[in-house]
């Protein structure tokens, strides 16, 4: 099947699964505010990246608070993932690279070639770019590594950028972490197209500064 009609195929169960559900209890659980404009209509308020967005109920369409645009089609997916998975279990504090996230393993390889290696080639030479970048998006300066922010991504999935700067002996390398609880949030392939995500805006960032 091709990718576009894979997404299309996905996102439909997905809206099918987020109507079947209270949005209220939605709400509840995934930190999102729920606006109810009548007994059974209404829309979730969702940040995602930096950006606030609309997701009517019970209709389940989705579109930027401020521009009324669609969102890109992997943010869209991955929001409606995140609206059914969520199960408001509270943040531990404790960090977990992508592959010690159950299943993480299967997607592990590409998560680091989409997530983490690029990071590396973009801001080894713009370190201190990396942390405006993020700081752009919503991140907050951390101290972990060399450089390093903590960025939500979702309301209740923060992901931990960390950069270090190689030597002579060491290449330069970089890290994104997870919230032992992120599973909790979204199924591990939804984990790694976020964070790809991310750091495709953080890239983005520092083309067009």
């Amino acid at each position: 099947m091709p990718m576009e009609d894979a997404y299309k195929l996905a996102y439909e169960i997905a809206r099918k699964n987020l109507v079947a559900c209270d949005p209220s209890e939605v709400a509840e659980l995934s930190g999102v505010e729920y606006i109810k404009e009548s007994d059974n209509k209404g829309y979730f308020k969702l940040r995602c990246l930096g950006k606030d967005y609309r997701i009517t109920y019970p209709e389940i369409e989705m579109t930027e608070f401020e521009s009324d645009a669609p969102p890109k089609t992997d943010i869209k997916l991955v929001s409606l993932h995140y609206l059914i998975t969520a199960d408001g279990l509270p943040l531990t504090g404790r960090w977990i690279t992508y592959r010690q996230i159950p299943e993480g393993l299967t997607y592990n390889s590409a998560f680091q070639r989409r997530a983490e290696k690029p990071l590396v080639e973009a801001f080894e030479k713009n370190p201190e770019y990396f942390l405006s970048a993020g700081e752009i998006l919503g991140g907050i300066r951390s101290n972990y590594g060399d450089y390093a922010f903590l960025l939500p991504v979702l309301p209740r999935l923060p992901l931990l950028y960390i950069l270090w700067l190689g030597d002579e002996e060491l290449p330069s390398e970089a890290r994104v972490l997870f919230d032992s609880t992120a599973r909790n949030y979204l199924p591990a392939e939804d984990l790694a197209v976020i964070g790809g995500r991310a750091t495709r805006e953080l890239i983005r960032l520092l083309e067009n500064r």
